[in-house]
């Protein structure tokens, strides 16, 4: 079924760049974490692309990676109906969705479901409803999505995002210490790992960043009409979170009920191994 509210479908955004130094030397620049095949066979990309692929639900996900990877995502990604751009030089977070967001405006799209590659979600239905659930209330609005997890336990290793009783975020955390997190979750039960995981309103999107970052909504203006390395080089590099989803005052969280984990947590769950 479509979107209840909004009679449109919705397109995911996969990032999945990245350079390969958290888990290194597990993860490596030309082989980054979502790219390495899982005890249970399928890279984590692979696992993301395919957990967005009904057609009742989203249009072909756009993929986003640097140009190095080009291979390997046609690879992992061939059995799947997708849409792809190659970043010359990875400016992290910000620029890829920025610019995705432009290609998507384009084509008359108006909402973007923004996906990091490298997550772990077992239960692929809770996580479809949630992204229903998170379109229809951006349909009537009119604000941004973000998923909060639940926390198991304060730690250093997150984002945390803070709501109020009416689920509007007022604060984010970015990997408080961990006695700021264990802190942060005593103070109030509305505060939640941040997932990474959001529902963009894109005409809302480009309204906001020419107020919060006319700059660097500029440069990727010109790197979209001319995707040079000079051009994408001449974009600061800074995490959308940080560019943007900090300074935005349109901004609601929907507990997410799906199942959760970022590769950090669990590295063991990769195929590789260093000896």
């Amino acid at each position: 079924m479509s979107n209840r509210h909004t009679g449109k479908l919705i397109t995911p955004v996969i990032l999945a760049g990245g350079v390969g130094s958290r888990l290194y030397p597990v993860s490596t620049p030309e082989c980054p974490k979502q790219f390495i095949p899982t005890k249970n066979g399928d890279s984590l990309f692979q696992q993301t692309i395919a957990r967005v692929q009904d057609p009742s639900i989203f249009y072909a996900p756009l993929v986003v990676a640097h140009e190095r990877h080009r291979n390997v995502v046609k690879d992992q990604a061939r059995p799947h109906n997708y849409t792809e751009f190659y970043e010359p030089n990875s400016r992290n977070t910000a620029s890829a969705v920025v610019i995705s967001a432009l290609r998507l405006l384009k084509q008359g799209r108006e909402t973007a479901l923004v996906l990091p590659s490298d997550h772990v979600i077992h239960n692929t239905a809770p996580f479809h409803e949630a992204v229903k659930m998170g379109t229809d209330h951006m349909g009537l609005h009119n604000d941004h999505v973000l998923f909060g997890i639940t926390p198991t336990e304060p730690s250093p290793d997150f984002g945390y995002i803070q709501s109020n009783h009416f689920g509007h975020i007022t604060h984010f955390h970015e990997k408080p210490s961990i006695d700021v997190a264990a802190a942060l979750l005593k103070s109030s039960p509305d505060t939640f790992w941040n997932s990474g995981i959001f529902v963009l309103n894109l005409p809302l999107l480009m309204a906001e960043l020419k107020t919060i970052a006319p700059e660097f909504l500029v440069r990727c203006e010109i790197a979209y009409a001319n995707p040079t390395l000079k051009n994408y080089s001449a974009i600061p590099s800074v995490a959308f979170d940080k560019l943007y989803l900090e300074y935005s005052h349109s901004l609601f969280c929907i507990k997410a009920d799906f199942d959760w984990m970022d590769i950090g947590m669990q590295p063991a769950l990769l195929e590789r191994r260093v000896s």
